[in-house]
C-alpha cells in the first residue's frame, strides 16, 4: 500500500483519527497508508460521537492539569473502572483539551517493568536506551524521573500509563516515586486501571497529598440514551431503548451492540455480554477479514501492517472501527492498535490453539528480523506461548520451548542486575516451567531464581528452588546451588551457623577455581566476605571482597561488582585500614565515574575518613552531597541511616549538639519503624547526650539501646556500654561502671575495627583512668587524628 509520512500533529487534527494520536503520538513522523488517509475522508464513515456523561470528570482531571501547570508539581490521577467503561476516551479527551505534550506506556503481558518504561520515554522525546542503562533499580528511576522532568520542563507533560492493573511492581514503585519525587516540572501522571489494580495493591496512592484516584460509574439512562442517539445511525427508536437497557451503561458495549444492530438489522437475539457480543460481531466480518483480525491479535494490542504481510483488508477493518492507526514504535512501519482491548481478546479467543502456537512463533520471527535484539522479552512472550500451546495440544516442541526459556533467562537476569528482584523471579520462574524436570539447563536456572525469590522475600520459594537444584549432577551447577542455599540462610537468618558455612563456602572456592568458573567464585567470595562483615573482622572482609570485584569483572557481572563495593567502602570506614589508605581507595572509586548509589556511598565513607584527618568541613560537604543523592534516588530510609556517620564527624569535631541535631532527625523514626540501626544510634545518641552533661537522658538513650540491640552486634554492644559506664562512674557507682567499661574492651578486642576499640579504651579511661595509652595506639594505627587530639584532653 502506498505509504506517507506526516507529523504526529498533522494526523491528530484530523477529525477523523482524532483521538487516535492524541495520546499514542510519538514526536516526530507517524506513517499513514493513503488508504487510511482516504478512509478518514469519507464523509458516510461514522464519527467519534461527543464525550458523553463525563463532564465532571472531564472537568476534574482538566482542573488538576491545571494546577500541574500552575504549581509546577507533579500530579498522580488514577481513573478505575472496568472494561469498555470509557477510561481511555476520557484520557482522549483530556489530551484535546489541555496544552501538553503527551507521552503513554501500556502493561502488557510480557513481564518485564522495561518495556512500559520505554515506549513512555520514547514517547516523551527522552533518549530510552541511555535512561535504562543504569546499573540498579534506583539509579533507573532517577534517570527515568529526571529525563520526564526535563521533558515537562520544555512542555508541560501528560504520561499517560494504560492498563496498569497489568503491571510489574517495579512498574508501580517507579511511578509512586516519579509522583513522590519530581520537582519543578508540570507533569501529570495519568494512570487507567482496572479494579483489580487494587485487588493487588490495595494501597495505591494511599496517603499521598497529591494523589487522586477517581471510578467511573456506568453512564446513567438518559446520558446512555444520548450517547445511542449520536451512534445509533439508522436503529429505530424501539431497538435503540432495548440496546440502551442492555448496555447498562457500558459505552463500549453500547457501541458494539448498535454496531450489530446496523450490521445485522436485527435486535431480538442480540448476546447478553460484551464477550459474547464481540465474538458474534467477529462473526460478521468477511472470513478474510476475521483472519487478518486474529492475525493481528495474536500481535497483540498494536500491532504492524508488514507483520500481516502488508494486508490491505487492514483499511477494510478501520472503516469498521475495530482497529485504529497509531504511533509507531518501529521507524517506517504502519501501526495500527485495537480500538478496544476486549476486541483484542475476543479475536485472540477465536484462534484455534494450533492456529495460535503458529502465528506466535511467526510474529516472533518477524519480530526478531525487525528488532533484533536477543534479549526482548516480546519475543520471549511470543515463543512462549507458542511453545505452551503447542505442549497442551499434545505436541511438544523442544526446541521451541528451549528458544523461549534463553530469552526470559536472559530478561530475568538483566532485571537481577538492576536489582529489580521481582521481575527476575517472575522471568526466570516462566524460563525454569519451559524446561522438563532434571533438565541441566533448567537446573542452572535455578540458583539465579532462588536470588530473585530471596531479593523479594519468598524464602520458601527460594528455599525450594535450591533444592531442585541441589539434585542436579553437574558439579557446577551443585556448587552454585549450595552458594544459593549460603545466601539464603544468611539473608534469612535460619539454620545459620557462620562456621560452618565458612568451611562449606571455602570448599566451594577450591572446587570452582578447578573448574575455572569466574561468576561461581565471585559469588563465593561475596559469601565469604559477609560472614567476617557480620563479626566486625574487616581484614577479612576487605580481602574477601576484593576478590569477589576481581572475580565479578572476569564474568561481566557489574552487579555484583558494584554490591561488593559498596560494602568494601563502609569498611574502609570502619574497619582496620589506615586513613591515609582508605582515602585513597574511596577516592579511587570516585574517580571511576560510578552510578549514583556508590557514589553516594563513596561519599559518605570519605567523609568519615576525612573527619578522622581533621578535616571536618570538606567532612560535611561529602556528607550533605551523599544525602542529597539517596533522596534524589528516593532512598528515604538509607538517607536516615547517613545519620549515623554524621554525628560521627561532628563527634570527631567536638560538636555534641550538632551530632545530637543529626540523629535526632533520623532516630525518632527509625524507632518507630523497627529498624535494627535504631539501637546502634541510641547508642550514639548517648554519647552525644554525655559530652553535653545530660546524664540522665544519656541513660535514657543506653537503655533503649540495650533493649533494642542483638546480642551479636558487636558494634551497639559496645557502643552503649561506654557512655553507660561513664554516667555510673559520675554517680559514683564506680563497680558497675567499671565492669561494664571492662566487658566494653573486651567485645571490642574481638574485632578489628580499630575505632571501635579506641574508644572503648578510652572510656574506660575515663571510668578508671587506665587504657589511656592502648587508646591511643588504636586511633594511631587507624590515623584518627581527631579522635588523637580529643584523647589528649581525657
Amino acid at each position: 500500500a502506498a505509504v506517507s509520512v506526516v507529523s504526529a500533529e498533522a494526523v491528530v487534527a484530523d477529525h477523523a483519527v482524532a483521538g487516535t494520536l492524541r495520546r499514542s503520538a510519538a514526536p516526530g513522523e507517524v506513517v499513514v497508508s493513503e488508504e487510511t488517509r482516504r478512509l478518514a475522508a469519507e464523509p458516510e464513515r461514522r464519527r467519534d460521537a461527543p464525550l458523553v456523561g463525563r463532564e465532571d470528570e472531564l472537568a476534574q482531571l482538566t482542573d488538576a492539569f491545571a494546577r500541574v501547570v500552575r504549581e509546577r508539581a507533579p500530579r498522580l490521577f488514577t481513573l478505575l473502572g472496568p472494561a469498555g467503561i470509557g477510561k481511555s476516551r476520557l484520557a482522549d479527551e483530556l489530551s484535546a483539551h489541555v496544552d501538553a505534550h503527551v507521552a503513554v506506556g501500556r502493561c502488557g503481558p510480557y513481564g518485564d517493568a522495561l518495556r512500559p518504561v520505554r515506549e513512555l520515554l520514547v514517547s516523551a522525546g527522552a533518549d530510552a536506551d541511555t535512561v535504562l542503562a543504569q546499573s540498579t533499580r534506583e539509579e533507573t528511576f532517577w534517570a527515568t524521573r529526571r529525563a520526564l522532568e526535563e521533558a515537562a520542563r520544555r512542555r508541560p507533560l501528560l504520561a499517560v500509563v494504560d492498563d496498569l492493573q497489568w503491571a510489574e511492581p517495579t512498574l508501580l514503585a517507579l511511578v509512586e516515586h516519579v509522583a513522590d519525587l519530581a520537582r519543578d516540572a508540570p507533569l501529570m501522571l495519568l494512570c487507567l486501571a482496572r479494579p483489580e489494580l487494587l485487588d493487588a495493591r490495595p494501597a495505591w496512592a494511599g496517603g499521598k497529598l497529591n494523589a487522586t484516584s477517581l471510578l467511573l460509574e456506568p453512564l446513567a439512562d438518559e446520558d446512555a440514551r444520548r450517547l445511542a442517539g449520536h451512534l445509533a445511525g439508522a436503529v429505530d427508536e424501539a431497538r435503540r431503548e432495548r440496546v440502551v437497557g442492555m448496555a447498562e451503561g457500558n459505552p463500549l458495549f453500547l457501541e458494539q451492540l448498535l454496531a450489530v444492530v446496523e450490521e445485522t438489522g436485527e435486535a431480538a437475539e442480540l448476546p447478553p455480554t460484551i464477550h459474547a457480543l464481540l465474538a458474534a460481531r467477529l462473526d460478521l466480518l468477511e472470513p478474510r477479514e476475521r483472519e487478518t483480525l486474529q492475525r493481528a491479535a495474536v500481535a497483540g494490542r498494536d500491532f504492524w501492517r508488514s507483520a500481516l504481510g502488508d494486508d490491505a483488508r487492514v483499511d477494510a477493518l478501520v472503516r469498521k472501527e475495530l482497529v485504529r492507526p497509531a504511533a509507531s514504535a518501529l521507524h517506517g512501519e504502519e501501526a495500527y492498535r485495537f480500538r478496544h482491548g476486549l476486541v483484542r481478546d475476543a479475536a485472540y479467543r477465536s484462534v484455534p490453539k494450533a492456529r495460535r502456537a503458529e502465528l506466535h512463533e511467526a510474529f516472533a520471527a518477524w519480530r526478531a528480523v525487525r528488532e533484533p535484539r536477543d534479549d526482548d522479552e516480546g519475543i520471549g512472550w511470543h515463543l512462549e506461548q507458542a511453545a505452551l500451546y503447542r505442549a497442551e495440544l499434545g505436541e511438544p516442541d523442544e526446541a521451541l520451548a528451549r528458544r523461549a526459556s534463553d530469552i526470559l533467562a536472559r530478561v530475568g537476569r538483566r532485571a537481577g542486575a538492576r536489582s529489580d528482584a521481582s521481575s527476575g523471579a517472575a522471568l526466570l520462574g516462566r524460563a525454569v516451567a519451559l524446561l522438563p524436570q532434571g533438565d541441566d539447563a533448567r537446573l542452572a536456572l535455578l540458583p539465579p531464581l532462588a536470588d530473585a525469590r530471596r531479593g523479594t522475600g519468598d524464602f520458601e520459594g527460594a528455599a525450594a528452588a535450591i533444592d531442585e537444584a541441589l539434585q542436579a549432577g553437574d558439579e557446577r551447577i551443585l556448587l552454585r546451588a549450595r552458594l544459593a542455599r549460603a545466601r539464603l540462610r544468611l539473608r534469612s537468618g535460619v539454620e545459620l551457623d557462620a562456621d560452618a558455612l565458612l568451611e562449606e563456602t571455602r570448599e566451594a572456592v577450591a572446587d570452582l577455581e578447578r573448574l575455572g568458573d569466574e561468576q561461581g567464585l565471585a559469588d563465593a567470595w561475596y559469601v565469604l566476605g559477609w560472614i567476617p562483615f557480620l563479626r566486625c573482622r574487616g581484614a577479612e572482609t576487605d580481602h574477601a571482597l576484593r576478590r569477589t570485584i576481581e572475580h565479578a569483572r572476569r564474568a561481566g557481572d557489574d552487579g555484583l561488582e558494584e554490591r561488593a563495593t559498596i560494602m568494601l567502602l563502609q569498611t574502609l570506614l570502619f574497619g582496620p585500614a589506615p586513613v591515609p589508605e582508605a582515602i585513597r581507595r574511596c577516592e579511587d572509586v570516585l574517580a571511576s565515574s560510578p552510578g549514583q548509589l556508590l557514589t553516594a556511598t563513596a561519599c559518605r565513607a570519605l567523609g568519615g575518613l576525612k573527619a578522622m584527618a581533621g578535616e571536618p568541613e570538606e567532612a560535611r560537604e561529602l556528607l550533605r552531597r551523599d544525602r542529597e543523592i539517596l533522596e534524589s534516588l528516593g532512598f528515604e530510609m538509607l538517607a536516615l541511616f547517613t545519620a549515623e556517620v554524621w554525628a560521627l564527624v561532628e563527634l570527631l569535631a567536638g560538636d555534641a549538639a550538632a551530632a545530637e541535631r543529626e540523629l535526632r532527625r533520623s532516630y525518632d523514626r527509625l524507632a518507630e519503624l523497627g529498624e535494627i540501626a535504631a539501637p546502634t544510634m541510641a547508642a550514639i545518641l548517648a554519647e552525644a547526650l554525655w559530652r553535653q552533661g545530660r546524664h540522665d537522658e544519656a541513660l535514657e538513650a543506653t537503655e533503649a539501646s540495650e533493649r533494642l540491640a542483638p546480642p551479636d552486634d558487636l558494634t551497639t554492644q559496645v557502643q552503649w556500654r561506654g557512655p553507660r559506664a561513664k554516667v555510673l562512674a559520675a554517680r559514683g557507682e564506680r563497680g558497675e561502671a567499671e565492669r561494664l567499661a571492662g566487658e566494653a574492651v573486651e567485645l571490642a578486642e574481638r574485632t578489628d575495627f580499630l575505632n571501635l576499640r579506641g574508644d572503648a579504651l578510652a572510656n574506660l579511661a575515663e571510668v578508671t583512668g587506665s587504657g589511656l595509652d592502648e587508646a591511643a595506639a588504636a586511633y594511631r594505627q587507624k590515623g584518627n587524628e581527631a579522635a588523637l587530639r580529643r584523647l589528649r584532653q581525657v
